[in-house]
């Protein structure tokens, strides 16, 4: 059974069939999908024509990326309270 064969959606917004050599990369284009499906499915049905912001959110704020020792941190929570306890749980946990 081929698993390689998987649907993606082209630069032109049409789906189109591709060959993916690793399991892995599979994974990360669901992950990629599910990320993006609202920004597309938005882009279908009205044509917002969103400008792009860098790794800014678009419809909800707070949302950054943010860089750690590590790796980054996608941080996307809709209003300031919440994102404060997020804030503060992260501070709390680096022994603040």
């Amino acid at each position: 059974m081929d698993r390689r064969a998987h649907l993606v959606l082209d630069g032109e917004e049409r789906l189109a069939a591709v060959e993916i050599d690793d399991v892995a990369e599979a994974v990360q284009l669901a992950t990629a999908l599910s990320f993006t499906n609202a920004t597309l499915i938005e882009q279908a049905v009205i044509n917002v024509n969103r400008v792009p912001s860098g790794n800014l959110g678009q419809t909800a704020v707070p949302a950054d990326i943010y860089r750690t020792r590590g790796d980054r941190v996608l941080c996307q929570v809709t209003g300031h309270p919440l994102f404060k306890r997020w804030w503060d749980h992260l501070a709390d946990m680096a022994g603040r």
